[in-house]
């Protein structure tokens, strides 16, 4: 997978070493601008900065995370990416083997389904694109689309073979692309009449399409825009009326801009240089640049928040490795072994034949047991969970996950089978909170649970 990136007022080509798809909050994990460091980028804040261009369907999947598996099986690197730490590329061998900086050519061809993946990512499927210019040359038809979306993607379509489209087509709201065994079929699902000279919102071009024997596409992405919306701000007014767009917690007064993000707050004050930030009362060392204040301020008030930051932490504690192995074995390793033994009485008791046990009772243990108790055996995940004053945060490689304590309906504890002092906590959340976690394998159950219940009730007081 590959993706353009708009770092400033220029792009780069990047691989992309894992993708987390959350909306507005999507992240990639890819290079820097130098090829130096991987990092994680998000992918629509301050506003869309990842342009994928080459699809590759990733097997690996880790809580939200599509990646690499050498990647999401890290549990280090993974952490520091999630957080925020550039890590350097020379640190491991993986990224080396990508480290060679990448050449996007002019025209990308659709010639499979990934291919169509990429051009539908790239321009959202064109979702509120409109025709910007058309030109037709003999039997090729040739349109640029202004995506709405942060850049212009341009399509070839070579040797047409039926089209019902030019004259159509004025905005796109979805669309459909493909592979036929004699051509590319490219068809409006939904969208309003038009050409290039506007857009019918009285009329439906649904059903136009285009059908030809090759289809070539390129994309444009608006450098400039990012420089010419946010930076160069005359004042602090300016960044202020730039800002309360997106915004709701930020206030002018005077020459100070304030934004508020839950309990915490960020300054902003014009200097000679560039901007000074105070963030919850302590100034930073670093004076901000005027193209990068309007990414920072975002940041700073759409970020995923770490729930524990500025928290008091109360207690603690890993689930056990060796009891997710125990328990692989309460689940797999005896209802096999009761099987084993249900399919002994039967020789036992009546000399029966040995061949129809092992055939009925045994080899079906072997078959469809044995393995799952075996990937049992080879996990090797552990999650930590916390108790700060207002919740409980379970962290694990790949994903985490925020309970506070007005939203937990039940707390719950089952003892563990083979050790009594070591269990399973299961957090029960309202309606409409999301699913229940289940903490597996915990040493000193009693006192964990005791502990948990007595902090959720607590707060259930006030």
């Amino acid at each position: 997978m590959q993706a353009l990136i708009l770092d400033g007022d220029s792009t780069y080509l990047s691989p992309v070493f894992a993708v987390k798809e959350t909306g507005w909050s999507s992240e990639v994990v890819a290079f820097d601008f130098s090829y130096s460091f991987v990092k994680c980028i998000p992918m629509w804040i301050p506003e869309r900065r990842v342009f994928i261009v080459a699809w590759t369907e990733f097997a690996c999947k880790k809580g939200k995370w599509r990646g690499y598996e050498w990647l999401l099986q890290d549990k280090t690197l993974l952490r520091d990416l999630r957080r925020k730490k550039p890590v350097s590329a020379t640190d491991y061998p993986e990224f080396k083997t990508f480290s060679q900086e990448a050449v996007l050519p002019e025209w990308l061809e659709i010639k499979n389904e990934n291919d169509i993946t990429a051009l539908e990512e790239a321009s959202l499927g064109f979702h509120d694109s409109t025709v910007m210019r058309a030109n037709q040359t003999g039997n090729d038809l040739e349109i640029t689309f202004d995506t709405s979306w942060g850049c212009y993607v341009t399509v070839r379509f070579l040797d047409v073979l039926e089209e019902n489209l030019v004259d159509k087509i004025g905005m796109i709201l979805s669309s459909k692309i493909g592979l036929e065994e004699d051509g590319i079929r490219w068809s409006i699902t939904d969208g309003y009449a038009g050409w290039v000279d506007g857009v019918d919102f009285d009329s439906s071009c649904t059903g136009a399409y285009i059908k030809c024997k090759k289809m070539l596409w390129k994309i444009e992405v608006l450098e400039k825009r990012y420089k010419r919306q946010h930076a160069n701000y005359a004042d602090i007014e300016e960044l202020y009326d730039d800002l309360k767009s997106m915004l709701s917690d930020v206030a002018l007064k005077e020459d100070t801009l304030t934004v508020s993000y839950q309990a915490e707050t960020l300054e902003i004050k014009k200097v000679k240089r560039g901007y000074s930030l105070v963030k919850n009362g302590v100034p930073d060392q670093n004076i901000c640049a005027d193209r990068e204040i309007y990414a920072c301020v975002l940041d700073f008030a759409m970020r995923e928040n770490d729930p524990t930051e500025g928290k008091r932490i109360l207690w603690q504690t890993t689930s056990s490795m060796f009891g997710e192995k125990l328990r692989a074995l309460k689940y797999f390793g005896i209802p096999s072994a009761i099987w084993v033994l249900i399919g002994l009485v039967p020789p036992l008791l009546f000399s029966g034949s040995w061949i129809v046990f092992a055939s009925v009772f045994l080899v079906p243990s072997i078959v469809i047991f044995a393995p799952a108790v075996f990937t049992a055996f080879l996990r090797s995940d552990t999650a930590l969970c916390l108790a700060i004053d207002d919740g409980i945060v379970v962290q694990r490689p790949y994903d985490e996950r925020f309970l506070p304590f007005s939203r937990i309906e039940n707390i719950k504890m089952k003892r563990c089978l083979f050790h009594k002092n070591r269990g399973t906590l299961k957090f029960v959340l309202k309606k409409g909170s999301g699913a229940s976690v289940v903490l597996d394998s915990i040493d000193n159950i009693d006192n964990a649970y005791a502990f948990l219940r007595y902090l959720w009730e607590k707060q259930k007081e006030v």
